[in-house]
């Protein structure tokens, strides 16, 4: 006889409640795979040449001279890295410009995102600024001349003096071109920059090689500091002035310089310029005031020789009064 056997029997199946944190999860473990696929393609995108090509087209649009870009690439931070650039003054037969080998821009992510200066700090490496004079008596590449005016200064080196009247009123009355204001960021680095200037071909007037410039600025309530550390290896003019192995350090506040170590250089051979200080309060000593009823004692001179009461008075003689 077959014995029935009976199938078990199925029970309900329990119905899964829904956990929201378990779905947040699961989208937040989404959308951290798509971001690190968008950072890493970020990443990778940057090194290619359409990428550097984008970077010269701003470059070229925001500070108007003509650059080439070697190569791009962003940092994990994503700091903008760029090798081998070179930007030059369009139409200008001395080939003025500007050049670095390597040049790294960090961002402030807050102005960035919410408008203002998006620059925080710019590092450059092995600089080549070139100022040369053009037609209309300009120093160009002129958006750099806040450089220009800076590295001259600190010398002692008058650029005016080798543009004649009839350039400096031409440039006058031109319209002066978009000036950067490269020390109104964070920080600037300059590592082993070279510094020239130049009025015909082949003939440099000065240059200062092998400077290092880090400039800081702090930003107060009402007033900015700027911070500035220069070393150059040595400095030259035509004339045959020469300095080398120099360290400045100073402090500017409110258009004032306050030097903490070193000094403005003189490469001219001119006579430097002096150092002005503060000059000590004169002590001037309190007269007494004038006594109406004192009277002022008899002063004795010594042209009329008192004579002896044995000697007779010569004619003429002024009487030298009773004796004593």
């Amino acid at each position: 006889m077959r014995e029935f056997i009976q199938p078990p029997q199925m029970l309900p199946l329990e119905r899964r409640r829904w956990n929201p944190l378990e779905h947040f999860s699961g989208i937040l473990g989404t959308l951290t795979i798509l971001l690190a696929i968008l950072y890493i393609g970020a990443l990778l995108l940057s090194r290619t040449a359409g990428f550097a090509d984008i970077v010269r087209g701003q470059l070229e649009k925001h500070i108007g001279l003509e650059f080439k870009v070697g190569s791009s690439a962003l940092t994990p931070s994503f700091a903008l890295v760029l090798e081998d650039v070179k930007g030059t003054v369009p139409k200008n037969s001395l080939k003025a410009g500007v050049a670095a080998k390597r040049v790294v821009i960090s961002w402030n992510w807050s102005k960035l995102l919410f408008g203002g200066d998006p620059l925080r700090e710019l590092h450059a490496e092995n600089c080549d600024l070139h100022f040369a004079l053009d037609a209309a008596g300009r120093w160009q590449p002129a958006q750099f001349n806040q450089i220009s005016d800076w590295f001259a200064g600190k010398f002692q080196f008058d650029l005016n003096r080798y543009t004649s009247i009839v350039t400096r009123a031409a440039a006058t009355n031109s319209v002066p071109e978009d000036e950067l204001d490269l020390f109104a960021e964070q920080r600037v680095e300059m590592k082993d920059a070279l510094v020239h200037w130049q009025v015909i071909a082949d003939s440099e007037i000065a240059r200062a090689d092998g400077a290092d410039l880090v400039s800081t600025r702090v930003k107060l309530p009402g007033r900015d500091i700027t911070h500035f550390l220069l070393h150059f290896h040595k400095a030259d003019t035509a004339q045959g002035f020469h300095a080398a192995e120099k360290k400045m350090e100073l402090i500017e506040l409110g258009g004032r310089e306050i030097w903490i170590e070193g000094g403005p250089t003189n490469i001219t051979g001119a006579a430097a310029r002096p150092v002005v200080k503060p000059l000590e309060p004169r002590r001037v000593p309190v007269q007494p005031p004038p006594d109406a009823t004192r009277v002022a004692p008899r002063i004795p001179t010594n042209a009329v020789e008192k004579p002896s009461p044995l000697q007779p008075l010569r004619s003429g003689s002024p009487d030298p009064g009773p004796e004593e």
